[in-house]
């Protein structure tokens, strides 16, 4: 049986005619997971047309994967302008052979295509990765409508996902609560995180270092909004620089908001402390820049099931995250401070640093609990989720 893979996610054609994933997280490897159930896949996504050339590690399509291309917009504004199209591409795009259909949602697309196929009464199946409830919270995104948004994008995906057939979430609980599915409906939990059985045979890093050495803290977290908080980071990064800690940041992510955290470091003058490397290609080059730190901080004002903390916990990193989505379901309380609280966290990166006992029990507590998320687990619980899907057609 084929699957039709609905994503919010962009996607762009190179030099060379092909598709790339934006970032290489929806990369040929992600497929995989669903190819092991499903024959072929169609991907129903946005495709920009570029002359741009892409690492090969971002390619998206091959002789199983093929793309159903929707008109390309950011933002509510474009989409406003194209909806009417959006909505025609959609329309023709669900055949009547018997496929499976995933829409990944929260998402404009996931919505439109929900109703659509709920207008016709075909099953189909979400994976649920966010909230839009958290996305939109006061301080999050910086737009005159992000109340609107809020609730619209509450009621949306509450909708969508009541109405399928079947449901993964990336969390085990939190967005369980507030999306609930119907009582008929098949429901499971799998990160879309992707870790190799491989990577827990590794031996679990060990905190040495002394008060004066530099400590390599790391971030992770796209900048194309204000959802993973580098404003709170680096404020933060200030004070320890004022309190005498010697320290690095490497921060992984791009996005439109990049160059204002960059004056924003040099306006509190941390500059020196920074780096803001941008994307690189997911998978090994990730796990060599975690390996090289010491600390992993992930302070975000909304979360679905953070990939990066579970890639950051799985080379035993201790972690400190903020209390919101999936990350109270991934570390222990004494990890967790509230979100949009400089002081706060300033006090626990203190208290973490001046504790080589404590770094190395969280980061071989963290080790062990990221086994829950082995390719292996999680493979078996995908496979159950697709097979359901096929049965409930």
């Amino acid at each position: 049986m084929n699957l039709v893979f609905v994503t919010e996610a962009r996607f762009h054609r190179g030099s060379d005619g092909l598709i790339y994933s934006q970032n290489g997280s929806y990369g040929l490897s992600l497929w995989e997971r669903y190819l092991s159930v499903f024959d072929k896949i169609t991907v129903v996504a946005r495709v920009e047309q570029t002359q741009n050339e892409f690492p090969k590690e971002y390619l998206a399509q091959s002789e199983n994967i093929s793309f159903i291309e929707l008109p390309y917009f950011v933002g509510p504004v474009q989409y406003l302008k194209r909806i009417r199209s959006l909505q025609a591409v959609i329309r023709n795009s669900i055949t009547k052979e018997s496929v499976a259909y995933i829409l990944r949602v929260p998402g404009k697309i996931g919505t439109l295509y929900g109703r659509e196929l709920k207008k016709r009464n075909i099953p189909y199946a979400v994976e649920v990765v966010g909230d839009p409830w958290d996305v939109f919270a006061p301080g999050s995104v910086k737009h005159i409508l992000s109340p609107l948004f809020r609730v619209t994008g509450y009621l949306n995906l509450k909708k969508v996902v009541s109405n399928a057939a079947a449901a993964l979430y990336v969390t085990k609980i939190q967005l369980q609560k507030r999306y609930p599915v119907s009582k008929e409906a098949f429901t499971t939990n799998a990160s879309n995180v992707f870790i190799s059985d491989s990577a827990f045979k590794e031996e679990v890093k060990k905190f040495d270092k002394n008060k004066n050495d530099k400590i390599e803290m790391i971030a992770i977290g796209s900048l194309a909004q204000m959802y993973k908080a580098p404003d709170v980071v680096l404020k933060a990064l200030s004070k320890l620089k004022q309190n005498g800690v010697n320290f690095h940041l490497t921060w992984l992510g791009d996005g439109i908001y990049k160059e204002q955290m960059i004056r924003l470091s040099e306006e509190l003058n941390v500059q020196d402390c920074v780096s803001f490397l941008g994307n690189i290609p997911t998978g090994e080059p990730v796990r060599e820049a975690l390996k090289r730190s010491d600390l992993f901080i992930h302070v975000s004002r909304t979360e679905g099931l953070p990939r990066a903390m579970v890639e950051a916990m799985s080379v035993g990193l201790p972690c400190i995250g903020s209390k919101v989505g999936g990350i109270p379901e991934l570390l222990e309380e004494k990890a967790l401070i509230p979100s949009d609280n400089v002081d706060v966290l300033v006090n626990k990166i203190h208290e973490f640093l001046g504790s080589k006992e404590l770094m190395n029990t969280q980061g071989i507590r963290n080790y062990n609990e990221a086994k829950e998320y082995s390719n292996e687990i999680l493979m078996k619980r995908r496979r159950e989720f697709c097979n359901e899907i096929i049965n409930r057609l």
